[in-house]
């Protein structure tokens, strides 16, 4: 559905130029729902005003339905923008406008009782329905971004851009309305490209992820080829910071630490993909190679309906039976000797 393809964004700033967005070429699939992360400053927030060209690229070609927004006249670009809807993080709504009329007010044009039907079942699809005659004072950060949603929805758009939706708002109320994204994916079909600088939130609904660092495109892919071997270092850490994995493992390597981990133990770190984690190898190697399995931590999450696991063991015998078992595991798992003894 959209195309970028070399595209370059130049802020020039007291005669310096800074390259927000540098030479990125990225696909985002019709009916995805594409996450783009990065830290602050990594150009994704730019990156995404490219989309609908509210920042409109120094160089590059942003293609929507095999078309170059770049070389539409303003009018034609203006038609396009009607389908590509946004939100945003401080939710942008009128203050002085009731929910009725922030939802109303891209449908000018329309006869009155189109705009209240079209209004109504928009609230109605967010779940918000009730609060029709309110005014954004009088609403929670939840309520106001389900109402940001509907309006962004008013014209039918077959794209929503979604910058730091939910950065302002509790935990419990991320959970609502990711999932009310994830709802608006599946029944519109709608096209969803998720600005964000949380792991989590990549993690939660995302069926693509691309990476950013320092206005660069360093990964992307599918989400859960990503979460279960992440390539460049920035998504490493990304992935990392999702669980306690790493902070056992810094509890294991301190001397003075809980854990008494002997000269003849290894610190063993899997990882298991799909089918894998219902495979029962612990148990295998216990018996076969005679050691001993300490598992200090495990974890396992279910991403795109493929579940993804990670255990922390101390791994106890001989010598010949460590390395035999840990050759059996690397056979099956992804395993990394975090320490011999």
């Amino acid at each position: 559905m959209i195309e970028l393809r070399n595209i370059t964004k130049t802020f020039n700033l007291e005669n310096k130029s800074i390259h927000a967005v540098n030479n990125l070429t990225l696909t985002i699939p019709e009916g995805s729902i594409f996450g783009v992360i990065g830290e602050s400053g990594a150009g994704k927030s730019t990156l995404v005003r490219c989309i609908n060209l509210l920042e409109r690229p120094s160089t590059g070609e942003v293609v929507h339905h095999d078309v170059d927004l770049m070389r539409l006249k303003p009018d034609e670009l203006l038609k396009v923008r009607k389908k590509i809807g946004m939100i945003f993080q401080q939710f942008n709504l009128f203050t002085s406008r009731t929910v009725y009329e922030n939802v109303a007010f891209p449908l000018k044009g329309m006869k009155k009782e189109e705009v209240q039907k079209k209004v109504v079942e928009l609230l109605t699809l967010v779940g918000i329905e009730e609060k029709i005659n309110a005014y954004p004072s009088q609403l929670s950060g939840g309520q106001k971004q389900r109402v940001a949603i509907a309006r962004a929805l008013a014209n039918d758009p077959d794209v929503l851009l979604c910058d730091e939706a939910t950065s302002a708002l509790d935990p419990q109320t991320t959970q609502q309305i990711l999932s009310l994204l994830s709802d608006l994916n599946r029944k519109l079909g709608i096209t969803i490209i998720l600005i964000t600088h949380e792991m989590a939130v990549i993690k939660a609904i995302c069926t693509h992820v691309a990476v950013m660092d320092g206005g660069n495109l360093v990964e992307t892919g599918n989400v859960v080829d990503v979460f279960s071997d992440p390539k460049h270092p920035t998504t490493q850490s990304f992935v990392k910071s999702t669980h306690q994995a790493e902070r056992f493992i810094e509890l294991l390597r301190n001397p003075q630490g809980t854990f008494k981990i002997s000269p003849q133990d290894d610190i063993l770190r899997i990882d298991f993909v799909g089918s894998q984690t219902a495979d029962p190898l612990i148990s295998h190697i216990s018996r076969r190679y005679q050691v001993d399995t300490n598992i200090v931590y495990a974890n396992i999450d279910i991403i795109q309906d493929v579940p993804l696991g990670t255990l922390v063991v101390i791994l106890s015998g001989s010598v010949d039976g460590r390395t035999s078992a840990i050759e059996a595991l690397r056979s099956s798992v992804k395993v990394e000797v975090i320490s011999h003894g």
